[in-house]
C-alpha cells in the first residue's frame, strides 16, 4: 500500500532527524529541525534527543482549518511534489487532522512561538525573525 509506504518513510525521516541532534549539540552546534511533527508521536523522541543542554524554540505555524485544507488541495493541483508524499491518499486523513489537535505544540521544554500564517508577508517573516532573535538573546 502506497500510503503505508509513505508513512514509513515519514517515520524514518523524523527518526533520522532525532538521531543527528545529540552529536551536533554535543559538538556545540546549533540545530534547526523542520518537519510536520506530531505531538503524540514526536514529543518523547525529541525530548530524549535534546537532553543535552540546549535552548529550544518551537515555531508552530497555524491557520484556520479551512484555509489549511484549501492550501493542501491547491498544492496537490500544482503537482511537482515527490510521489513518496502520496498527497491524494493523504487528503482525507489530512482533513481530519486539520480539524484536530495534530498541530498543537510538542510536549517539550522551551519557548513556543505561535505564528498565524493566514496571510504570508515579509512583515510576518520579519516579526518572526525578531521574536526568535529576542528569545535567543534572552536565553544567553
Amino acid at each position: 500500500n502506497e500510503r503505508e509506504h509513505s508513512q514509513a518513510l515519514s517515520r524514518a525521516s523524523v527518526a533520522l532527524l532525532f538521531d543527528i541532534v545529540p552529536p551536533l549539540l554535543r559538538a556545540g552546534e546549533s540545530v534547526i529541525l523542520e518537519a510536520n511533527f506530531k505531538r503524540d508521536r514526536d514529543s518523547k523522541a525529541l525530548r530524549e534527543a535534546c537532553q543535552i543542554r540546549s535552548h529550544i524554540i518551537q515555531i508552530v505555524c497555524q491557520c484556520p482549518p479551512e484555509l489549511l485544507q484549501r492550501r493542501f488541495r491547491e498544492r496537490i493541483e500544482r503537482g511537482g511534489r515527490h510521489l513518496a508524499h502520496d498527497d491524494e491518499a493523504y487528503l482525507g486523513e489530512f482533513s481530519a487532522l486539520a480539524n484536530g489537535t495534530s498541530c498543537a505544540p510538542l510536549d517539550i521544554r522551551g519557548t513556543v512561538i505561535e505564528v498565524d500564517t493566514s496571510r504570508f508577508s515579509e512583515a510576518l517573516v520579519d516579526e518572526l525573525a525578531r521574536n526568535v532573535r529576542a528569545t535567543i538573546d534572552s536565553q544567553r
